[in-house]
């Protein structure tokens, strides 16, 4: 007997399930893509418990024939394919006939479909691949999928399923990119009551996006639009400063199919080049029109991944376009950008102007009078001189050195001027200087004051002093700086000196180095 047989249609249909079914993420994406096929312009999922305990999608499309209702859950069963040579030009979302057959192998499945507009639908219930219900029910235009107890016959691969988060956050994420890559559908996200997501349908691209990511995103969006001979290109791209973490928020959509495809978003990154920080990423939207038979769609089960024909071309096109886009306007301020008019109100601050003396106050000299001034002048600016010279009613009288009072100031170096500012006592003034004071002694000297007032100023205050702290009562006198000689055959008091004076004083001595002796013979014996 031999060993090779045929598997179970049941067995096969499960094994089959577990390549198209991977999670409930993959059951709503072969009933909303089969949804889109049917021409809805409403889609409305609904949602309990991440999608194992209920899964339900609701269409206006154009339905299913009541006598196409029981060969529809049936394997390769499709009516998008009539011949081989329409596998290389593929213009629907699916095409294989393994959806609804596997989703009924793995699955509890109610479908309520109808054709027309006579109300009159058809209504199947399939429990693990087998038929259980078969009757007439009314319904509206369109298709009516609700999905149960997923993997309910496959505890293994039911024990393999995440938590309801996860599986919620990847099939949320399927409803966004359909819902951007179909504007005109209006969809309607609902998960156990509360509503995730819901768009108008009107065709905008813009107000999807605001609806998925948030107002705030839209409004930093620019548009993108190019022609090629072979493709076109529509969508939106984010400016520079608006940027994620990963490339989750990167979009491509390839004749209404969501793709993944690193060839398409390595040419816009390229476009981006040196606008973005790294290991950052935009927001973009980019949908992709070709003819059919330039990309390959039947690659992976998921129809995730594609290929095309003229990828070089394609990804040259995508960069040249993004670089267009972002080039439209300064993204990034230049030396120029600040240039221009101010609209606003200009304020100014009020420039303080500071006294500045004269010329032969505050130490500065006085200027030489021109040549033959004083002979022009006559006893005139004798008479100036001495009125000035002399000492004003109610002050102090001129010292014999010249100065106002307080302490002496040593001698100007160097030649006097012609003429001395008035309350000098007819001598220059003399510079400024200030004592260092002494840091060994208990006092200080006082500073000397400026030898004249800036005129209008208010007479100066006392001499200031610079008081230092005095030394400690209590605390004793340092030891001296320098102490006696000592001997030299004294040892310092620290061991580690102590030995380095051992060191350095002592004489290594070795012990002398013995001279190779010759081996004397020994005597013969005196007995032989």
């Amino acid at each position: 007997m031999g060993k090779i047989h045929v598997l179970d249609e049941h067995l096969a249909n499960q094994i089959a399930a577990g390549e198209v079914v991977e999670r409930p993420a993959s059951v709503v994406k072969e009933l909303v893509e089969n949804a889109v096929d049917a021409g809805a312009t409403s889609i409305d999922i609904t949602i309990e418990e991440g999608g194992l305990s209920m899964i339900r999608v609701q269409d206006n499309g154009s339905g299913i024939e009541p006598e196409d209702m029981e060969t529809a859950f049936q394997r390769h069963a499709t009516s998008k394919l009539l011949s081989d040579r329409d596998l290389f030009r593929i213009a629907s979302l699916g095409f294989r006939g393994e959806a609804l057959p596997s989703i009924a192998a793995v699955a509890r499945v109610e479908c309520v479909s109808a054709s027309g507009d006579s109300g009159l639908g058809r209504r199947i219930c399939m429990e693990g691949g087998q038929l259980t219900a078969d009757e007439h029910a009314g319904a509206s235009q369109g298709t009516d999928m609700t999905v149960r107890d997923l993997f309910f016959n496959t505890p293994a691969r039911l024990k393999y399923m995440k938590s309801i988060q996860t599986e919620l956050g990847h099939i949320s994420d399927y409803i966004y990119r359909i819902a951007l890559a179909h504007p005109g559908i209006a969809f309607s996200l609902t998960h156990n009551g509360g509503s995730l997501l819901r768009t108008s349908g009107t065709g905008d691209r813009l107000q999807v996006i605001a609806a998925v990511y948030g107002t705030g995103t839209a409004k930093a969006m620019l548009p993108l639009r190019g022609e090629h001979a072979d493709y076109e290109l529509n969508g939106y791209i984010s400016k520079p400063e608006l940027t994620r973490a990963s490339r989750s928020a990167l979009t491509t959509v390839v004749n209404g199919r969501y793709i993944r495809s690193f060839a398409v978003q390595s040419s816009l990154l390229a476009a981006y080049h040196t606008l973005l920080p790294i290991n950052r990423y935009p927001v973009a939207v980019m949908e992709i029109g070709m003819h059919p038979g330039l990309v390959d769609v039947n690659v992976h089960p998921s129809k995730m991944e594609v290929r095309f024909s003229k990828e070089a071309e394609l990804k040259a096109f995508v960069e040249e376009t993004a670089r267009a886009a972002l080039g439209g306007r300064r993204h990034i301020p230049g030396p120029e950008s600040g240039r221009g008019e101010r609209s606003g109100p200009v304020y100014r601050q009020e420039q303080l102007r500071f006294h500045q003396p004269e010329p032969g106050f505050a130490g500065q000299p006085a200027s030489e009078p021109p040549v033959g001034a004083g002979a022009a002048s006559g006893g005139s600016a004798a008479a100036e001189t001495a009125a000035a010279s002399a000492p004003a009613a109610g002050s102090a009288p001129p010292r014999a050195d010249g100065a106002r009072g307080g302490a002496s100031a040593p001698a100007r170096k160097g030649p006097r001027p012609a003429a001395s500012p008035p309350g000098h006592g007819g001598r220059p003034p003399r510079r400024r200087r200030r004592c260092r004071p002494m840091r060994r002694s208990g006092f200080t000297r006082p500073l000397q004051a400026p030898s004249a007032p800036l005129p209008g100023a208010s007479p100066p205050p006392p001499a200031m002093r610079r008081r230092l702290p005095a030394p400690h009562p209590r605390r004793p006198a340092p030891p001296p700086r320098h102490t006696p000689a000592r001997r030299p055959s004294a040892l310092p008091p620290a061991p580690l000196a102590r030995a380095r004076y051992r060191r350095r004083t002592s004489r290594v001595s070795l012990p002398p180095r013995r001279a190779a002796t010759r081996q004397q013979p020994k005597p013969p014996d005196s007995r032989s």
